[in-house]
């Protein structure tokens, strides 16, 4: 046993000078995701294009999206919803509409409870504008792991409603000089969601 020890030390040791130093390694990965972070932080105008797979026990449903985002206004258009037809959703700070079809708006102050109420699964708005840029959202604790880019791997987030969420991220993609997910599986308590991003686009001026 003493020999085992001695030979594991000896090895990390080596390793640790191969890399220069365990911990001038770890503080250039710190470094270089803060930066990635702080420029996904900072663009917050974008639009981005996919489609949305809701998967709940007995049953599953794939929406399309095209998602804007303006600061703190969005246009969300969601189709074929299970069952619902076109669907746009729309707010800002203030308010949050939701129109289907030709029917009369609603219009609610919380996205998550209209989402519930109406669609049939909760949106977290508040963290999933975060979450969709590969960024945990700054109002709760996240648990983190990172792939060998240094973007995140995978995530671990309450919502607003008190909801944990595991977030698993692949397939980046490059988009105004940032590199951002191109599919993301979302572990709600009671359904997954898998949204696969066609295409990014960020709007000039808005890092």
């Amino acid at each position: 046993m003493f020999h085992f020890r001695s030979f594991r030390s000896t090895y990390i040791l080596i390793t640790c000078l191969l890399l220069g130093s365990c911990t001038t390694s770890q503080n250039l990965i710190d470094r270089n995701w803060q930066t990635h972070q702080l420029l996904v932080s900072n663009t917050n105008s974008w639009t981005l294009q996919g489609r949305l797979n809701i998967r709940q026990t007995n049953n599953s449903d794939t929406v399309y999206i095209n998602w804007q985002q303006l600061d703190q206004s969005f246009e969300i258009n969601l189709s074929g919803a299970l069952g619902l037809g076109a669907t746009m959703i729309s707010g800002n700070q203030d308010a949050i509409i939701l129109q289907q079809g030709n029917e009369n708006f609603i219009e609610a102050t919380d996205l998550g409870d209209l989402s519930r109420d109406y669609l049939g699964y909760e949106f977290p708005a508040e963290a999933l504008q975060y979450w969709i840029r590969g960024i945990p959202s700054p109002d709760s604790p996240a648990t983190m792991e990172f792939n060998e880019n240094q973007l995140l791997e995978s995530l671990s987030q309450r919502d607003a409603q008190g909801n944990n969420w595991l977030l698993e991220y692949d397939r980046y993609q490059e988009s105004g000089g940032l590199n951002l997910p191109g599919r993301i599986r979302m572990r709600h308590p009671d359904y997954l969601l898998t949204l696969i991003i066609q295409s990014w686009q960020i709007q000039a001026g808005s890092s």
